[in-house]
């Protein structure tokens, strides 16, 4: 179990393949000898391992991964594409007129 968790990547499904198993009876076994801990750290391994492509290809000049990255860290700079709109109206509570 924990060599299949070591080559997953974090993925459940690569987990089921190596025991030949299903994706709910990998989960469970994770589950049952408290194994999330690896498969958090497997996943946040490879996170990190795109996070450095990433920023390699930024570095390299891609203008794509450039406007993907300021689009997803660059949010408290402004650069999103969606606007958010805080409401600031009071709430407002109806009461039932016939229960009175």
């Amino acid at each position: 179990m924990i060599k299949a968790i070591e080559n997953s990547s974090g993925f459940i499904s690569s987990i089921a393949v190596t025991l030949k198993c299903d994706w709910h009876t990998a989960k469970k076994f994770i589950e049952k000898y408290q194994l999330e801990y690896m498969l958090t750290d497997k996943t946040e391994a490879v996170t990190d391992e795109v996070e450095g492509c990433l920023l390699k290809k930024i570095r390299e000049g891609d203008t794509t991964a450039m406007i993907f990255y300021l689009k997803t860290k660059g949010r408290n700079r402004g650069y999103s594409e969606k606007i958010e709109i805080a409401d600031q109206r009071p709430i407002i509570q109806i009461m039932d007129l016939h229960t009175q």
